[in-house]
């Protein structure tokens, strides 16, 4: 079984004392995998952001956390996962959906310059995209919470869906496009009607319509939020995601990438581990 966690797990699991060398045991011993995304390890780098020693320090710590479980995969990113799904789908296989050695080689020595510190002025700069895009996520937020003049009523993602055919066809049609250009007619619908084949993609699509339908009904979307979906995708190839983020379970619930969603005590009950947090 495949888990994925969200990246507040590792901060209560280290916290409360369940070392890397127990939960890879325990893994290892219900043969389960852990996975790891790009997204997790953003995080944990962003303790970077700002020259704060206490900070980075946290950083190092959750690094080599992560670092000391096993078995682990690191899964491909949304540029490569989704045309894999697109490319399968027309015969062609590409490599994926988790990293192949030399890539996972590279990411890892990335990483290990920030754990064994201090990180060069290029591996910070790798990362101001990332906090670029936070920003840009916080200004479309705003953006697209000011443009509503009526709020929707919908009580659920399904029923926003099923009420605005038009923008649900539009959200796929502009994701479809995005990973496929040019396409045709004919492929547009080819695409369209397999969705169910491409889960990343469909994650991807989901996500933004949440956003969509929280922003229309009137709730409040924090730029953190936006950050946080991205786990959706990755976790599309998972068969257990796990957080203690309500907010963020309540989104995966609307979401349905696949995954199903605990919470770390639920996790740790299941492997046998000793930990008594939420």
């Amino acid at each position: 079984m495949r888990v994925y966690l969200d990246n507040n797990p590792y901060d209560y699991l280290l916290g409360s004392g369940v070392s890397s060398e127990q939960l890879s045991s325990a893994l290892q011993a219900h043969g389960h995998e852990l996975i790891i995304s790009g997204d997790n390890f953003q995080e944990w780098a962003s303790c970077w952001k700002s020259p704060r020693p206490e900070k980075e320090e946290i950083g190092r710590s959750l690094l080599r956390y992560a670092f000391g479980i096993r078995p682990r995969r690191l899964i491909a990113g949304p540029d490569d996962l989704i045309p894999r799904e697109m490319a399968a789908l027309l015969g062609q296989r590409l490599p994926g959906p988790f990293l192949p050695p030399a890539d996972v080689a590279n990411a890892e020595a990335l990483f290990r310059r920030f754990i064994d510190g201090p990180p060069s002025e290029a591996d910070r700069k790798a990362l101001l995209s990332r906090w670029a895009q936070k920003e840009e996520s916080a200004r479309r937020a705003n953006e697209l919470g000011a443009a509503r003049s009526k709020h929707d009523t919908s009580p659920s993602l399904e029923a926003f869906i099923k009420t605005h055919p038009d923008g649900y066809t539009r959200t796929v049609r502009t994701y479809i496009k995005k990973w496929f250009t040019p396409i045709s007619a004919v492929q547009m619908k080819f695409f369209s009607n397999r969705l169910h084949k491409c889960p990343a993609l469909t994650a991807s699509i989901r996500a933004d319509l949440y956003v969509n339908w929280r922003l229309a009904t009137g709730k409040k979307m924090q730029h953190d939020r936006w950050d946080d979906l991205r786990h959706c995708i990755a976790s599309s190839y998972s068969d257990v995601f796990v957080t203690v983020d309500e907010g963020l379970q309540q989104a995966f619930e609307q979401i349905k990438p696949g995954a199903r969603i605990v919470t770390v005590a639920t996790f740790a009950k299941m492997l046998g581990l000793p930990y008594s947090g939420p």
